[in-house]
């Protein structure tokens, strides 16, 4: 009965070390993002009143979802918390991705100036989405969902298309 219980919190010990690792990385990341993007590091990582998002520039307010796996779920409330947060700093919402290695990045269609290549694909968010990285690599994508009756289309760029448009190449 003993061995159980130690069996328990060195379980627990793993899932607390594993939480802190995850928190460090993520955070590591979002700094990483910023000083590509040329923004600044918010406070908590947006937890605070003032400070939402991760990191903002004079542009973007953006939020980083970061996954371990090749997949990633997006939801129509994170479109719409970002966009409400990104309205009341008056920047342009963006939401960015790092699924293993790869960087996306996903903006609102008015706000980009960018030529489809001929592999476009568009995908209807109901509630949920599902992602995978080799499904985003090479290929134009457009989410597409309602919010409040009102059609919004965004487009999912790769790290080349997203940073080289920013910066003119």
């Amino acid at each position: 009965m003993g061995s159980s219980k130690s069996i328990n919190r060195q379980k627990i010990m793993v899932i607390r070390k594993s939480r802190g690792f995850i928190k460090k990385s993520t955070i590591a990341n979002e700094v990483r993002l910023a000083k590509i993007t040329g923004s600044i590091v918010q406070p908590a990582s947006g937890a605070l009143p003032l400070f939402k998002g991760d990191f903002k520039n004079s542009q973007y307010l953006f939020d980083n979802k970061k996954s371990f796996s090749d997949t990633i779920n997006l939801s129509k409330d994170m479109f719409k918390q970002l966009i409400k947060d990104a309205k009341q700093m008056s920047r342009t919402p963006c939401l960015s991705l790092t699924l293993m290695n790869y960087d996306f990045w996903i903006l609102p269609i008015r706000s980009v100036n960018i030529k489809p290549t001929d592999k476009v694909e568009l995908i209807e968010i109901n509630k949920f989405c599902k992602l995978k990285v080799e499904e985003l690599r090479n290929r134009t994508i457009y989410l597409g969902f309602e919010l409040d009756i009102m059609p919004s289309i965004w487009i999912l760029l790769n790290d080349k298309q997203f940073i080289g448009e920013k910066h003119g190449q």
